[in-house]
């Protein structure tokens, strides 16, 4: 059976490519060139340099259950993953349920034909059943025994699963709710101090000035549901932990990292298209904006007093990004008013 979205609702690529990440920022240089040596290698880098806890990772319960009852009947069970080796090895030991477990090693990727090989190798061309959820699966399910889908849609492997013995485990729903919810919209409320300014310059009535506070609006809700998204992706160890963050879509797996990134980047895509609409001066506090939460994500908000100090300022720098989108300055008065009363 295959781990990443089978097994285990998540990928263990992208967890241990975020750890690194979030562990410093700037290994983001030197992925490009591990990546040239082969997504082999690249794998083992990376898993060289990050601690996962796996017992943290969610798990699809519903095809787990099934396992256990086929390990209490005396099935032979095999875990083989594309991922790297050492964190095959390093999962299934915590979980304590399979017979072997295979991963890829320094110079080879254990996915799609290259996996079918190995299996094929293990098993000496008997029959056999394997558990999958992509469609790098399909030379696998082409030529085993039984087809075993979990975590993906009706329509994989359908034409497979019409000729064979097929069972089916942890259906996905719609996963838009869900990118709704991490999106955060209830937040997009703290953007309504992009409008201050412009009541306090007296100018509701200027429909240009409302036009460009409405853009600007539009443009901090995309940007700060991008960076939820990105704070989410970063503390998926962190919120797993946490009694009540623990259920949100990333952290539970509900949502797939690669979704939730895309998202990220659309947003702030989005973002900055619209940003293009504005004066100057807003887009030069939209920037500032964005730069300060991503220091506040790496670093600052770990930092006593920091903390507070950043997430005053992105309040007060809504404030004249208000100013800016509207063309009037911002008092020095409300700008330290601000400051104190988030803060």
């Amino acid at each position: 059976m295959d781990l990443d979205g089978t097994l285990i609702k998540t990928d263990l690529l992208l967890e241990s490519l975020l750890l690194l990440l979030k562990k410093n920022p700037f290994y983001v240089f030197a992925l490009p060139f591990w990546l040239l040596a082969g997504r082999a290698r690249f794998k083992a880098k990376i898993a060289a340099r990050v601690s996962v806890s796996y017992e943290m990772l969610p798990l699809n319960s519903e095809f787990l259950s099934f396992l256990r009852s086929e390990k209490t009947k005396g099935r032979h069970l095999v875990l083989i993953s594309a991922s790297n080796e050492n964190m095959v090895a390093a999962f299934a030991h915590n979980l304590d349920l399979f017979d072997k477990a295979v991963g890829s090693d320094y110079h080879t990727n254990l996915k799609a034909n290259a996996k079918l090989q190995r299996i094929n190798e293990m098993n000496a061309n008997a029959p056999f059943a394997y558990a999958g959820n992509a469609s790098a699966d399909l030379p696998i399910w082409q030529q085993a025994q039984e087809i075993i889908r979990v975590n993906c849609s009706n329509s994989l492997a359908q034409d497979l699963a019409a000729n064979k013995p097929r069972q089916d485990f942890d259906l996905p729903g719609s996963r838009w709710p869900l990118l709704w919810q991490t999106m955060r919209p209830h937040q997009w409320l703290k953007n309504g101090l992009l409008f201050i300014p412009l009541v306090l310059a007296h100018q509701l009535d200027d429909m240009h000035a409302l036009q460009h506070a409405a853009i600007g609006f539009l443009c901090f809700c995309l940007l700060a549901s991008s960076v939820y998204l990105l704070n989410d992706l970063l503390d998926l160890e962190a919120d797993r932990r946490h009694t009540n963050k623990c259920s949100r879509p990333l952290a539970a797996g509900a949502l797939p990292i690669q979704h939730g990134a895309a998202a990220a980047v659309v947003l702030f895509t989005a973002a900055l298209l619209l940003a293009h609409l504005q004066p100057l001066a807003f887009v030069e506090a939209l920037g500032t904006y964005w730069l300060l939460t991503l220091c506040y994500n790496f670093l600052l908000k770990r930092i006593f007093l920091m903390d507070l100090f950043s997430l005053a300022s992105l309040y007060t720098l809504r404030l004249i990004a208000g100013a800016g989108a509207v063309g009037v300055i911002a008092s020095p008065w409300l700008l330290a008013f601000s400051m104190a009363l988030f803060f």
